[in-house]
């Protein structure tokens, strides 16, 4: 009976021995984009952990940029918020860094947030950019729906090629 069981753990690590000579697997970190109107929800994998938030200015019609990066504790953490004109609703106080680069306000911030909730701008150009992709909300949501951006955490075998 010993015999066996041996056999069956030599067997057994063999297995995970040849399984990870070809597979690995990875921490990934997913930006979940919710409508809680609606009930969809949209998963977007990050690269680097990052992802912007872009809107439309209501009264300067110029775009805003929100810049953040999912910590390890899947906080959102906004770093900077970008944009090309001041005026009513941007931020003017000097909360940390704040620089004009040719042409462009940026202000450099430390906020953190467990989620986002946000009112989906009936203006164009209201969404999410991640890995150089822009996700409009307007295409799965309608103006006013309430969108809640949260992160988590999802392991995933990763083929070592290159492939998943």
């Amino acid at each position: 009976m010993k015999k066996r069981i041996d056999i069956f753990f030599f067997f057994l690590v063999l297995v995970i021995a040849v399984f990870f000579s070809f597979y690995r697997v990875e921490k990934k970190v997913i930006l979940t984009v919710y409508n809680a109107d609606n009930g969809k929800t949209i998963e977007i994998p990050l690269q680097n952990n990052e992802f912007t938030h872009v809107f439309i200015h209501s009264i300067q019609k110029t775009p805003v940029y929100e810049d953040f990066k999912v910590e390890d504790n899947k906080k959102l953490h906004l770093i900077r918020t970008r944009y090309f004109s001041l005026g009513i609703g941007l931020p003017y106080a000097e909360e940390g860094k704040f620089e004009n680069q040719n042409g462009e306000f940026v202000m450099e911030m430390n906020r953190f947030f467990d989620t986002l909730p946000i009112r989906v701008s009936p203006l164009k150009g209201h969404g999410i950019i991640a890995n150089g992709i822009m996700y409009n909300f307007l295409d799965f949501s309608s103006p006013n729906d309430l969108i809640i951006i949260s992160a988590k955490v999802r392991w995933i075998i990763k083929n070592i090629k290159g492939g998943s």
